[in-house]
């Protein structure tokens, strides 16, 4: 929770120098940009119980717009490969793989399309979704242009209609707290 295990210098280091213990277990966070078979060590392939892999868009411009500087056909090469490696079975055990979309103004209506891409890859186990949240990271005033789920918002209505596409209706679909607004 402190960063992207790839992109930081100092989880990469740590990931590369890894030893394979059988008492390890590891769970990692990533936007997926670097998420490369090359950076998977045999340490990792036999500790790796949990991946989350934060995505947010549907759309490559909207990828853009909210995850600035990633790579979005590098994401996309990156999730196929993750795919692959779980249904061959390279992990030593079975992995839990969680992709995110961070809810906002941006990128709510390719909520139903997101859902339907993610749920091609069989080894994706949940494809979860929560609202954009207040961390003091945004000035107040471009956080309530963001936050389509307040009531006074302009886009509120249709955010409310997206959410209850039947496309989200699937056990793998978590609305974590968009659930509050059906």
């Amino acid at each position: 929770g402190s960063g992207d295990a790839f992109a930081s210098p100092l989880y990469a280091k740590l990931l590369r120098e890894l030893t394979i213990d059988s008492n390890m277990s590891l769970e990692l966070q990533t936007n997926g940009v670097l998420m490369e078979e090359a950076r998977f060590t045999e340490a990792i392939f036999s500790s790796l119980r949990f991946i989350s892999v934060s995505v947010d868009a549907f759309q490559k411009e909207t990828y853009e717009r909210v995850r600035r500087g990633g790579s979005f056909a590098r994401l996309k090469a990156n999730l196929d490969w993750l795919n692959r490696a779980k249904l061959e079975k390279k992990f030593s055990h079975d992995v839990y793989y969680k992709i995110n979309f961070i809810v906002q103004r941006e990128n709510f209506r390719e909520i139903p399309s997101f859902a339907k891409w993610i749920l091609e890859y069989p080894s994706v186990n949940e494809v979860w979704f929560n609202l954009i949240a207040d961390w003091g990271h945004l000035p107040a005033e471009e956080f309530k242009k963001r936050a389509v789920w307040m009531g006074d918002h302009p886009d509120h209505q249709e955010f409310l209609s997206v959410i209850r596409d039947p496309a989200l209706r699937t056990p793998r679909v978590n609305l974590g707290n968009l659930s509050a607004y059906l």
